[in-house]
């Protein structure tokens, strides 16, 4: 392992002449010999500084690459985070699902099934509540949490890898960490997904300081107290229990250490008991729930249990796990740094990588028991960890020649898989993400609107239109009308004349389109607008927009000439 030794790292000692040999000289150089003076005594003093500046200078890079590198990514990483927090993105859909519950609901009415097909830990439910009533019903209250839980999860990085990887791949953990597009962009999304991965780092470090000879009772204390808390603040959180715990009692258990595996044992009845406590009085709800099952279903291992479909099921869930949440390409290239990263990490540091390894059979197990769905952003806790397992790649050779040619080989195709990322974090400095910037589009149409005009919301953003609606000063007896029955192809137009309601002018609001959906949808709706007024005004944003129809006047295509087909005979325009 690569300690910090700054003047020999990287620095070849002056070549030296073996005692008692004459130095080799060609022929021409033996005749030229007689012709030259002898050196000065200065010029001998002088000879050796080009080699010590030489020193110097690996020293410092070596200095600064161990040192101050590591500080740096931490900073420039939650630069980042905060610079997309300082930018308030609208709310999107998922974000408005949930932030509408906790507008309305009190702390007592959050421990209920959630409306709008919506799941979240008690405890995370209860911190956001608590924060929306200190900064309001903002995106900033709203994200407040994910942003300190994404700068948390960077410094929980920096603190298991000094401890897991040699020195010298420190900074790769960090510019992974630091870089990666979905840790990155779930520290500004108003979920718990971020909040997760945080946790999860918290318990493996607590997990981490258990692996002493003797541990002790005070930090057991911790690690249970911390488990305790940490089942009600995030739902992963006993499955990365049940894998710490079960690891630390093999460790222990190896040693022979029965003091320790006592004090385990209780400290894992204290998070089980908080989890039984969890599912009672809310987990169950939602792990009954058939809309979020049928959601999910993907998630889970096929059922019957066959060897054959669980084994095509781990393997399309890894290829998935690869592109999102890891976020790194291509996956064949990923795969191989996973593989000399783990074999890397179990040779050095076994009893570490079995720690770091163990939840992963056990999120399998959940998958099969239809227990936690196996999918996206729901593995985000994982992502952490696994980053720290692709980071050790390089070092999976070992020492010698041959050990120096692997870390070299392993560093690149590392620096390959983190360039697109690092670009992509970097350039959110200067351009921050936007998904469905509806709160510009809603504020416009407020402004442009006359007395009596109609707002019609359409389809997906109906949800974070009705987040919006009180503070941009939007409400139903403005003219806001939204529906939830699903409007059949051949009665749209009678259903647009309703909704005008008489008014002169009508304003129709898009929002979120999700997969399902034809992808030219948005053009067939407004192929029937045609029929009954003309476009007079329009407001555009990224992912939302809001169309201004006269309807007054004739139609800007009354014949239908230019009717785009709908894709199917049933019903097609759900309006919300």
């Amino acid at each position: 392992m690569l300690r910090r030794h700054p003047a020999r790292v990287g620095h070849d000692a002056p070549d030296q002449e073996a005692p008692g040999r004459e130095p080799v000289a060609s022929g021409r150089s033996l005749a030229k010999g007689a012709e030259q003076p002898a050196p000065s005594g200065e010029q001998v003093a002088a000879a050796p500084a080009p080699a010590a500046t030489r020193a110097a200078v690996v020293a410092w890079l070596a200095r600064a690459y161990l040192t101050w590198l590591p500080p740096l990514i931490v900073v420039v990483g939650a630069a980042i985070r905060v610079r997309e927090y300082s930018f308030r993105r609208s709310l999107w859909l998922d974000e408005s699902l949930i932030a509408l519950n906790l507008v309305q609901r009190s702390y007592r009415g959050l421990l209920e099934p959630l409306d709008l097909r919506q799941a979240a830990p008690a405890g995370w439910l209860w911190a956001e509540r608590a924060v929306i009533g200190l900064l309001g019903r903002t995106e900033y209250g709203l994200r407040l949490i994910p942003m300190l839980a994404g700068i948390g999860a960077l410094l929980g990085v920096w603190w298991v890898a000094r401890r897991l990887l040699p020195d010298w791949l420190v900074p790769v953990a960090l510019a992974l960490a630091a870089c990666s597009p979905f840790l990155l962009y779930y520290s500004n999304e108003a979920k718990q997904y971020e909040t997760d991965a945080a946790i999860g780092l918290g318990l493996l470090i607590a997990s981490m300081e258990l692996l002493r000879d003797r541990p002790g009772w005070r930090r057991m204390l911790v690690w249970a107290g911390l488990g305790a808390v940490a089942v009600w603040c995030s739902h992963p959180a006993v499955l990365l229990l049940a894998g710490y715990a079960a690891a630390l009692a093999v460790v222990h258990l190896l040693r022979r250490n029965w003091v320790t595996l006592a004090q385990l044992a209780g400290a894992a009845v204290v998070c089980g008991s908080s989890f039984l406590a969890v599912y009672a009085v809310s987990l169950g709800s939602v792990r009954d729930d058939p809309q979020l099952s049928e959601w999910w279903r993907d998630g889970f291992v096929p059922q019957p249990l066959e060897p054959s479909s669980a084994l095509g099921w781990l393997g399309r869930r890894s290829v998935e796990f690869v592109a999102n949440p890891l976020g790194l390409a291509p996956p064949l290239a990923v795969a191989a740094v996973l593989a000399l990263g783990a074999a890397a990490l179990l040779r050095s540091r076994p009893t570490l990588a079995m720690l770091l390894l163990a939840p992963l059979p056990v999120f399998v197990g959940a998958a099969a028991i239809q227990a936690y769905p196996v999918r996206s952003r729901l593995l985000l806790v994982l992502v952490p960890t696994v980053l720290l397992v692709a980071a050790a790649a390089p070092d999976w050779s070992g020492g010698g020649l041959a050990g120096l040619s692997g870390r070299v080989a392993g560093l690149v195709l590392l620096g390959g898989l983190l360039l697109a990322p690092a670009a992509d974090a970097l350039r959110l400095l200067g351009d921050p993400t936007t998904v469905e910037e509806l709160r510009p589009v809603m504020e416009q149409v407020k402004e442009r609107s006359d007395p009596g005009e109609r707002i019609w919301v359409y389809r997906g953003a109906g949800s974070p239109f009705a987040f919006y609606a009180p503070s941009v000063g939007l409400h139903a007896d403005a003219g806001v009308l939204r529906r939830r029955s699903p409007v059949p192809c051949g009665r749209i137009r009678t259903v647009l004349r309703r909704a005008s309601m008489g008014s002169d002018r009508l304003w129709v609001v898009f929002g979120h389109h999700f997969s399902s959906w034809p992808p030219n949808e948005r053009a067939i709706f407004l192929s029937r607008m045609d029929l009954i007024g003309r476009q007079v005004d329009a407001v555009h944003a990224p992912g939302a927009v809001a169309y201004r129809y006269d309807l007054t006047g004739p139609p800007a295509d009354p014949t239908g000439a230019r009717l785009l087909p709908v894709p199917s005979t049933r019903n097609c325009y759900k309006i919300e």
